[in-house]
């Protein structure tokens, strides 16, 4: 999370914090901290990202990604 953050690759928005699409292929940004009133958890989505980044840097240098219908929680 601190390494995002610190690339400007999220941003804040009515208490939640937002990562910023890497490309046009994804048209929505994604929640990844809740706002306050949403009980300020962290979302499914930072343990994915997190998986994905720990496989980078094991090495691999593929991935097959399936995912289900995206939820929006702010």
């Amino acid at each position: 999370m601190r390494e995002l953050v610190a690339s400007g690759k999220t941003y804040e928005k009515d208490g939640a914090l937002f990562s910023v699409p890497p490309s046009t292929a994804d048209d929505q940004d994604r929640v990844m901290r809740k706002s306050a009133e949403k009980g300020s958890g962290y979302t499914y989505f930072v343990p994915d990202v997190a998986y994905h980044e720990t496989k980078w840097l094991r090495g691999f240098t593929r991935a097959i990604n399936v995912q289900g219908p995206i939820i929006t929680a702010r």
